[in-house]
């Protein structure tokens, strides 16, 4: 990973007022569907009998597949905002032939999986559930989707986290024992935090590119982002850090799609340099 940046929900929504960018998501998120199922029916064809060796590698290798180099942006999200989701990817890819990876359309089905396999491997003959052989799944197949979540990270240069009502909870009182501090920001998805201390933890990998800009500035050619949930009876929130995540506004946006409609041979790496030099925040401190 490169950069990173987050876009807020007001932005995003004026997205979602263009039915264009929401069909152009759609079409990708449909597209993936039948592989997806296809995936998920392979994996549960090798699941070996009980007593025997389960390669998780394999699992990981078929359900969570990192293709290096394949995808331009990670999309950091909560599965609530599928619309939102759909038109983002939606203008990044039409505009600008930017690839975006979107967990659930990618990868999916954990929850189905792991339900095969407690199945298999966690129900007694009374037909209830092992309760310490059921824990042990659970944790194998998260540990999994977690680590392959870093990895898919770390392979993509540029992440951009969608701040919404649905991803972060601001001004919390009284969380944890010490009620007298005040949280800014939390989020009740384990999967959005597992994703924002990637954010904060992984290494810096600059594109093997052969120069990105630091001073590129398009003005003069242009008119002018199901994670599996628990219910549980009580509210879980995890902290989150934006502080070094430099925020996109619509107006850039703006500014850039009429730039590239204007000037055809421009590719998604001249957006990308162009969005490094001048949001300059967001590209990550060496690690």
């Amino acid at each position: 990973m490169y950069a990173q940046y987050v876009i807020d929900q007001k932005k995003i929504d004026s997205l979602t007022n263009h039915a264009c960018y929401i069909q152009y998501g759609e079409k990708q998120s449909r597209s993936k569907s039948k592989y997806k199922d296809s995936i998920l029916e392979k994996v549960k064809s090798y699941l070996p009998k009980k007593g025997r060796n389960l390669d998780m590698n394999e699992i990981n290798n078929h359900m969570f597949p990192i293709k290096n180099n394949e995808f331009d942006i990670f999309i950091s999200h909560s599965h609530n905002d599928d619309e939102k989701v759909k038109a983002l990817v939606g203008f990044l890819e039409k505009e600008f032939n930017l690839k975006c990876f979107v967990d659930s359309w990618e990868w999916g089905h954990y929850s189905q999986l792991l339900y095969h396999i407690d199945n298999i491997y966690c129900k007694k003959r009374n037909g209830y559930y092992d309760y310490k052989t059921r824990n042990i799944t659970t944790a194998l197949l998260q540990i999994s989707l977690v680590v392959s979540l870093q990895k898919i990270m770390d392979d993509i240069e540029c992440a951009i986290f969608l701040k919404t009502d649905n991803s972060i909870i601001e001004n919390i009182n009284g969380i944890g024992t010490d009620t007298s501090k005040k949280a800014t920001i939390h989020t009740r998805s384990v999967w959005i935090y597992a994703e924002n201390m990637a954010m904060q933890l992984l290494k810096t990998n600059k594109p093997k590119r052969k120069k990105i800009s630091v001073e590129a500035n398009l003005a003069e050619d242009s008119a002018y982002g199901s994670r599996y949930i628990n219910p549980l009876p009580f509210n879980a929130f995890f902290n989150m850090n934006l502080k070094n995540i430099e925020e996109i506004d619509f107006s850039f946006l703006n500014r850039m799609r009429d730039c590239f409609r204007n000037s055809p041979s421009k590719t998604k790496y001249d957006f990308l340099d162009t969005l490094y030099a001048e949001k300059p925040e967001g590209v990550r401190a060496k690690k």
